[in-house]
């Protein structure tokens, strides 16, 4: 995690005192704790679902799967939450 950070913010790389900072804050705040960060928001799961509708003929899960690039059972989870 401290390798991405410094890649996504080369400034932190430069000041090595700034590094140690980030890195002491991220392990008092998840010490010890499995912390799981979702593939994508609620946001971006509406959306998908409103595509998914939109290209949803009644016998194509395949093709808006692929289309999508998700899953034949997200595509049917999106239908029925839909209804």
């Amino acid at each position: 995690m401290f390798d991405y950070l410094v890649e996504l913010l080369p400034e932190i790389r430069h000041s090595n005192e700034s590094l140690e900072r980030v890195q002491a804050a991220l392990r008092k705040e998840f010490a010890g704790q499995e912390v799981y960060i979702p593939a994508r928001s609620s946001v971006g799961k509406a959306e998908e679902r409103k595509a998914v509708l939109r290209l949803w003929n009644g016998r194509n899960a395949t093709t808006v799967a692929r289309t999508l690039g998700i899953s034949r059972a997200t595509v049917y989870r999106h239908l029925k939450q839909a209804g």
